[in-house]
């Protein structure tokens, strides 16, 4: 009888990790990166270790190419999205959220925006979808980088296309409690 409470509902027992291990020597990571590019339609897929690492190279690579250093993200969201930005020497820049959905409130996003906004970050709560197309048409008007967070909602669709394909660059999490799980990972989807 176990005795533990198992962390997000998902034991992990010996032989689980052991075959983790001995798929990192077959074909498993490129048929799960083909399975990936073929459900968002996207050229590349990058796996990582978490998506909070995906969200952190995102961002060191956006500072190659900008001097910006803001980074707009929902006033609710997870703790760990703050600590990648931080990470990069950027800072973070909280939004107001719908009390409906926790999302980032679209109507409140312009006023946070600046000279100084590298770019926005849409995350996808509990599966429920934002409203990307205001997203995106106030992103063109100020010039700026789409990070869409989808660490938490693989299998949400909006119109029938997967959410972290609508921004210019987007990111899914496979750690306990998310919607696919590996245990750990992550992965970035770009063209």
């Amino acid at each position: 009888m176990k005795l533990l409470i198992p962390s997000a509902g998902t034991p992990v027992s010996f032989s689980d990790i052991f075959q983790g291990f001995l798929s990192s020597f077959n074909q498993s990571t490129t048929t799960f990166e083909s399975v990936i590019k073929t459900y968002t339609h996207k050229k590349y897929c990058y796996f990582t270790n978490s998506g909070t690492t995906a969200f952190y190279i995102i961002l060191k690579a956006l500072k190659t190419i900008s001097t910006k250093t803001e980074v707009i993200l929902p006033a609710y969201t997870a703790p760990s999205l703050i600590l990648p930005i931080k990470k990069a020497g950027l800072k973070p820049v909280l939004c107001d959220i719908s009390l409906k959905t926790f999302n980032m409130d679209t109507q409140s996003l312009e006023k946070y925006i600046n000279g100084n906004t590298l770019c926005v970050v849409p995350v996808h709560m509990f599966g429920l979808p934002m409203n990307m197309e205001d997203v995106l048409q106030i992103a063109q008007q100020h010039s700026l980088f789409v990070v869409e967070d989808a660490a938490s909602s693989l299998g949400t669709t909006i119109d029938n296309r997967p959410t972290g394909v609508f921004g210019d660059i987007g990111f899914y999490s496979f750690n306990r409690g998310k919607n696919l799980s590996t245990l750990s990972g992550g992965c970035i989807v770009t063209q």
